[in-house]
């Protein structure tokens, strides 16, 4: 009876076995191929520039204090708004601040960003009287030393990140992109809340005026940007500008026919990479539900 028993328990050991024997190696370059997929997704909470302004004191407890009721109260607002400013006052400490999210962004995405420029705050510009921190996705700024200043027609050159240059045709290229850029100009006088966003022939463009900034003054910023980003960026497949008063950005999601003649097949193989990783889930869903339906028949 014994002997019996331990043969059923070995038996049933080893069917256990192969139901859980590892995900094979096609199994798991699947899996890389969409976490990739879902990863290239922008980061909203990444670090793009600071900008702090030390004074030559140091910054008292009640300064730290307000700073820190500043945070907490542009936080909760982030739970229902993508942009808030205020002047908070602590012991006769004011300070004026705000933030403003991508106009793309959903509530949940605003408040975790807005609550990681917090963070960083306290790290990046420990001390300061004046600071300013971008990240992805939102910015927050903040001065002891008055009220946030609302005049920002200057239009100045705060950031820039040129991407990777590639060597297609000029004409092939740019003019994709240009005409993004040109889309996003001028469908941002019209948007009504500052933010727009543009495809053309392969072309991402994004554009976001802070709130400041309306109309043909938000259109003239982002005009602006577009010249720094045609002028200094070239023939790079992606760009973020920033200046003092508006962001621009855009992003080759297909690349142009030109491309090819550097001997690159980078379309190509993105599609057959998207084809692969799609057949590679629905295998890997297969296997799944084969696997369901032994364990019910056991």
């Amino acid at each position: 009876m014994h002997q019996n028993q331990s043969e059923v328990n070995t038996r049933s050991m080893k069917r256990t076995s192969k139901s859980m024997k590892p995900i094979s190696k096609t199994a798991h370059f699947f899996f890389l191929l969409l976490f990739l997929h879902c990863h290239s997704e922008s980061d909203h909470t990444a670090l793009i520039y600071h900008h702090c302004t030390n004074s030559q004191t140091p910054t008292s407890t009640s300064t730290s204090e307000a700073l820190s009721s500043l945070f907490k109260s542009l936080i909760t607002h982030s739970t229902n708004s993508t942009f808030h400013t205020q002047i908070t006052a602590l012991n006769g400490i004011p300070i004026s601040g705000e933030y403003q999210c991508r106009g793309d962004m959903s509530s949940t995405a605003c408040q975790t960003c807005v609550t990681q420029l917090g963070i960083l705050s306290n790290r990046l510009c420990a001390g300061a009287r004046n600071a300013r921190v971008q990240l992805r996705g939102c910015y927050m700024r903040y001065e002891t030393d008055g009220e946030v200043e609302e005049e920002v027609k200057n239009w100045e050159l705060v950031h820039k990140e040129c991407g990777q240059i590639k060597g297609y045709a000029y004409d092939e290229g740019t003019g994709a992109r240009n005409g993004a850029l040109w889309a996003v100009e001028e469908g941002i006088v019209r948007s009504g809340n500052g933010f727009w966003e543009a495809r053309n022939e392969g072309v991402r463009a994004v554009a976001q005026c802070e709130r400041a900034l309306f109309g043909c003054d938000c259109a003239e910023c982002v005009g602006r940007a577009a010249e720094v980003a045609q002028e200094d960026c070239g023939g790079a497949l992606s760009a973020d500008v920033y200046l003092n008063g508006c962001y621009l950005s855009y992003t080759t999601y297909t690349y142009p026919s030109g491309y090819k003649k550097n001997g690159s097949s980078g379309r190509v193989a993105a599609i057959v990479l998207g084809g692969l990783a799609s057949i590679g889930l629905a295998l890997i869903l297969l296997m799944f539900f084969k696997s369901c339906g032994k364990k019910d028949d056991d």
